[in-house]
C-alpha cells in the first residue's frame, strides 16, 4: 500500500463534516510512549516481551451530534519486539487512526472524560532487525500495511491538556513468510499527552 493512501482516506472521511462544523472543530498534537509486542502462534514462540517506542503526531476532530464526535489522526509510531531474547525488531509506521469519541461526563474546561474507539490504518515506513552486533534491513520481511482496532479513553486534566490511553489490537499479520520467524499480530498500549490548540 502506498504511504499516502491512509492520509487520503482520512481526508475523505473528515472533509464532508467540516463545513457544518467549521466553528467548532478541534485540532492539536499528541505524543508519548507505545508499549508494544507481537502476538505469535504459541507453537512457534512462547511470547515476545513488550518493547517501548515513541509515538508523535496530530489530530483534528469534528462534532457529529450530542456527546459524539469524530476524530482523525496521523502519527509516527514505533513497534519494538524482542524474540528469543537476542533478536530485536523495530518497525516504524505512519499510523492513521479514525476514532469515534463519546463524552462520558463533564462539561467544564477540565476533567471531561471521553471513551474512544475505532480503527487504525498503519503504513510501514521502515523496519530493522538487530541480532547481537549485526543490523539488517527487515523492510522486505514485513507487510507494507496493517489494520488494528483501537479502544480506550482520555481525561482532560487541565484546560487544553489531556491524557490518552488506548489499546491496539492488530487484525493483520505483521511479518511476511520471507526472512521472518513467524507472521504475528501487533498488540500495543499507547499512553500519550494531548495538547488541544483549538
Amino acid at each position: 500500500m502506498r504511504p499516502w493512501l491512509p492520509l487520503v482516506t482520512l481526508c475523505a472521511v473528515l472533509f464532508p463534516a467540516l463545513p457544518a462544523a467549521a466553528q467548532s472543530f478541534s485540532y492539536g498534537g499528541r505524543g508519548g510512549l507505545s508499549i508494544s509486542n507481537i502476538s505469535f502462534d504459541p507453537n512457534t514462540f512462547t511470547g515476545a516481551p513488550d518493547g517501548v517506542g515513541l509515538i508523535a503526531g496530530g489530530f483534528i476532530g469534528v462534532p457529529l451530534f450530542g456527546r459524539v464526535s469524530l476524530q482523525g489522526e496521523a502519527a509516527y509510531a514505533e513497534t519494538r519486539v524482542v524474540l528469543e531474547d537476542i533478536v530485536h525488531d523495530t518497525m516504524k509506521y505512519l499510523d492513521v487512526p479514525i476514532l469515534v469519541r463519546y463524552r462520558v461526563f463533564g462539561t467544564a474546561p477540565k476533567m471531561r472524560v471521553h471513551a474512544i474507539g475505532g480503527v487504525v490504518w498503519s503504513s510501514l515506513l521502515s523496519a530493522k532487525e538487530v541480532v547481537g552486533s549485526s543490523t539488517a534491513d527487515l523492510t522486505d520481511g514485513v507487510e507494507s500495511s496493517d489494520l488494528s482496532l483501537a479502544i480506550g479513553g482520555e481525561v482532560e486534566v487541565f484546560p487544553r491538556w489531556l491524557v490518552d490511553v488506548r489499546y491496539l489490537f492488530g487484525l493483520d499479520e505483521v511479518y511476511k513468510q520471507f526472512n521472518a520467524p513467524s507472521f504475528g499480530l501487533r498488540r500495543g498500549l499507547q499512553i500519550t499527552a494531548i495538547y488541544r490548540v483549538h
